[in-house]
């Protein structure tokens, strides 16, 4: 932009070029928030499985787990999910409540007790990302183009890479917790679906899950394992602050943030940060297995989401370009 002569200036600098630079660091500034946030939130994300275990070592139980994310979250999202379901309706409540719900974080924490962190963090997402995608181009109508169908074709080959040889093996143990965590990732896959098609903002979703649960927890409050009693009151209570708050809210308050302010493509590319960093953290901390085909399934899954989101920038680009050329 070039200042005409008779323009204002500061100094010797054109008020306009003050204005753009002024412009170019906020939107710099916004993008590094972003990112910030980003990648906070899929660690915040990837925690969730750590805290778990933490718990676990110190008498707790899936159960128990379950009733505090689901059980504290519920208590502070109550005047939101009040609101959305007069919106949305109650039998779709109740349905974001069983596929992201207690429901859903129950089969993460009792799969966490016969398979390795490893599998879980990489399995759920993972799983919930593909299934997801073709869940939207089958019921939503989304485009699947060949780059984001290479993609999905590949983490696909890295899932059965990271849960093969426990398929194969006599271990049934280890086998039922797998598909503890098969199931989960379905049913997240049908959770972000259903949040695309009634248009639920991920933070009303998580609010909905929550409260909607109660039933389910009270349920499960009379028929599971509950060992909270026995489980010392600071570590009850510093389970019940990161999993129902800085879990439940901050992780998807963030990546919310992150994905209007970066888009869905860039965002997704995040992914491969969280089952990373909770299988680091479990090897660290728990002596957690750490295999060289854990690594390489690992490699694998990187490959394919840098695919998804490639052809999914492409996408946004080739629609953005269309609504300019329609305008």
């Amino acid at each position: 932009m070039v200042a005409s002569a008779k323009g204002p200036w500061i100094g010797t600098t054109p008020v306009a070029s003050v204005a753009v630079d002024a412009g170019l660091l906020v939107t710099l500034f916004d993008r590094v928030l972003a990112i910030a946030s980003l990648i906070t939130a899929t660690l915040i994300l990837g925690g969730g499985f750590i805290a778990a275990r933490f718990y676990f070592e110190v008498g707790g139980t899936p159960a128990d787990v379950t009733l505090l994310r689901y059980g504290t979250a519920a208590v502070l999202l109550l005047p939101i999910a009040w609101k959305v379901a007069s919106t949305i309706g109650v039998l779709r409540s109740f349905v974001l409540a069983i596929c992201g719900g207690a429901s859903f974080g129950g089969l993460v924490f009792v799969g966490m007790t016969g398979a390795p962190i490893a599998h879980g963090s990489a399995i759920v997402p993972g799983l919930g990302l593909i299934a997801g995608t073709f869940g939207g181009a089958v019921f939503l109508n989304e485009a699947l183009p060949k780059l984001k169908l290479a993609g999905l074709a590949i983490g696909l080959g890295g899932l059965l890479l990271l849960v093969g040889p426990t398929v194969v093996s006599a271990d049934g143990g280890a086998l039922w917790a797998e598909l503890c965590y098969v199931a989960a990732g379905l049913l997240w896959a049908t959770f972000t679906v259903a949040l695309k098609a009634w248009a639920v903002r991920p933070l009303h979703g998580a609010a909905l899950a929550s409260v909607f649960s109660v039933p389910l927890l009270i349920a499960m409050s009379f028929v599971a394992d509950l060992n909270i009693h026995n489980v010392p009151i600071w570590d009850t209570a510093g389970q019940a602050l990161y999993q129902g708050v800085v879990f439940a809210i901050g992780g998807i308050v963030l990546y919310a943030f992150a994905v209007g302010k970066l888009g869905a493509g860039t965002s997704v590319a995040a992914m491969p940060l969280l089952p990373l960093f909770a299988t680091l953290l479990d090897w660290a901390l728990f002596d957690g297995p750490l295999t060289t085909t854990t690594l390489v399934a690992f490699g694998v899954m990187v490959i394919s989401v840098f695919l998804i989101a490639a052809a999914m920038r492409g996408s946004s680009t080739a629609f953005s370009e269309r609504a300019t050329i329609s305008k």
